[in-house]
C-alpha cells in the first residue's frame, strides 16, 4: 500500500530508558510495554521529559514520588505496570487526604 506524503502525519514516541548497553547504547520501553526496544545511540533522543501535566496538575518527573514509582517500573518489568496500578489509589487517598487537610487548616 502506498501513501501520500500528506497522509502521513510525524508522531513522537516518548519510552523510558531502562538500561544501558556497553555504555554507547540503551534500550528502550513504554509504560505499556513488556518487552524493550533497541539498542539505540544517544543521538535517537529528541528531548527528555521533565514534567508531565494530568487534569490540570503538573508533575515533576526529576525527583519525588514520580521519579520514584518510575524507577520502580523500569527496574521491576514484568512487574512493575501492576505494581504502580496497586500504589496507585494509596498514593491518590494521600493526596486527597492532604488537599482535605490543607483546606480545613485554612479555615480554622
Amino acid at each position: 500500500m502506498q501513501t501520500d506524503s500528506s497522509d502521513v502525519m510525524e508522531r513522537y514516541v516518548l519510552h523510558r530508558i531502562v538500561r544501558w548497553v556497553d555504555g554507547a547504547a540503551f534500550l528502550i520501553r513504554g509504560d505499556a510495554q513488556l518487552h524493550c526496544e533497541g539498542p539505540f545511540t544517544p543521538d535517537a533522543v529528541l528531548g527528555r521529559v521533565t514534567t508531565a501535566w494530568r487534569n490540570s496538575r503538573p508533575r515533576n518527573l526529576n525527583h519525588g514520588l514520580w521519579w520514584v514509582a518510575g524507577l520502580i517500573w523500569a527496574r521491576t518489568n514484568p512487574l512493575g505496570l501492576s505494581l504502580l496500578q496497586l500504589a496507585l489509589p494509596s498514593w491518590q487517598l494521600g493526596r486527597r487526604t492532604q488537599r482535605w487537610l490543607q483546606q480545613f487548616w485554612k479555615q480554622a
